[in-house]
């Protein structure tokens, strides 16, 4: 048993600005070799790759694959920067913005060759709808 503790640097989701963390964590992890790690694998049913039993060695104890999987595994997936985060600056980064002209259709943008497929986004008419 013991801690681990680190400090982690990646960007906001959103906004990606960059945001620096740091992690402590509570680590209670078996290691066992030779034997008593087949044992603890016959015992569960499981084979050595699948436990959660880490490879004791003869002269040192590595410790890297136990400290990885357990920084992994508490690491956060998709960090924000704040709560209320609303993403990157529109002046800046105006792909986010709203396409509406408000005469009802979307303002034509993109790669003229898709435009073909534009009659796909138009309301089909009916008979008499002339």
């Amino acid at each position: 048993a013991g801690t681990l503790r680190a400090d982690w640097v990646s960007e906001c989701r959103r906004c990606l600005e960059p945001l620096v963390g740091s992690l402590e964590l509570a680590v209670r992890e078996v290691f066992a070799g030779g034997r008593e790690r087949d044992a603890t694998d016959r015992g569960s049913g499981h084979s050595a790759e699948e436990s959660d039993v880490y490879p004791l060695g003869v002269k040192d104890l590595d410790l890297e694959p136990m400290v990885r999987d357990t920084l992994l595994l508490a690491l956060p997936l998709s960090p924000l920067c704040a709560p209320d985060c609303s993403g990157p600056d529109p002046a800046r980064f105006p792909a986010g913005l709203q396409t509406d002209t408000g005469h009802g259709e979307e303002a034509s943008t993109g790669d003229p060759r898709w435009s073909v497929l534009d009659v796909l986004r138009r309301p089909a008419r009916g008979p008499g709808d002339d």
